[in-house]
């Protein structure tokens, strides 16, 4: 199947899209807009429920949008992104999941919630100990620059439920370079 066929047939949750597109609406901001569809006008400007299922091409020409419009391509306000998307969905809907005290039971449990988060990716455990963590994020579909926000945003999701599961100074690092080229994606967790 091409890319494009295939990339219409996978989804995100509400949950990882509504805050992106409540942010949307609130800036107003028409340089927004120039990355969108139609149809993705029309998606937006809809009722976004959390647990509905919305197309990955639309989140990824959002994310894009937010990428190079708000974020001026900063990895740092991605990261951000992710931190105050993981406080937001760790501190309500998935609270009981965090295991405080013991961040490498919390590693699973993200890695289990993921799963509900999208179709188009699942991270996979590589390896797993007291006080770091190789996680491997595995594309059914590739788009380089979505893929890269996307990312810097799970960065930003992890660090923020170590910290909720107890750990400190969580830093995470991935392999920027195989974003083109591979279809894996190795994620690196360390915490103290």
């Amino acid at each position: 199947m091409p890319p494009q066929e295939m990339i219409s047939l996978e989804k995100v949750k509400g949950t990882i899209f509504i805050d992106f597109v409540k942010t949307l609406r609130r800036l107003k901001d028409e340089r927004l807009y120039q990355y969108l569809t139609n149809e993705d006008r029309e998606i937006v400007s809809g009722v976004i429920f959390a647990s509905g299922w919305y197309p990955l091409a639309t989140y990824h020409r959002v994310l894009v949008a937010f990428w190079e419009v708000i974020a001026e391509k900063n990895p740092a306000a991605a990261r951000e992104w992710g931190r105050m998307f993981g406080t937001r969905v760790f501190e309500s809907i998935y609270k009981d999941t965090i295991t405080i005290g013991n961040v490498s039971d919390g590693v699973k449990s993200f890695i289990f919630i993921s799963k509900t988060f999208f179709t188009h990716a699942h991270l996979e455990e590589v390896s797993l100990s007291a006080h770091h963590a190789q996680l491997r994020v595995v594309r059914k579909v590739e788009s380089p620059v979505a893929d890269e926000v996307f990312f810097y945003i799970l960065c930003g999701a992890l660090e923020r439920f170590v910290e909720m599961s107890g750990g400190s100074n969580p830093r995470v690092t991935f392999g920027q370079k195989v974003l083109e080229i591979q279809r894996h994606v190795i994620f690196d967790l360390h915490w103290d």
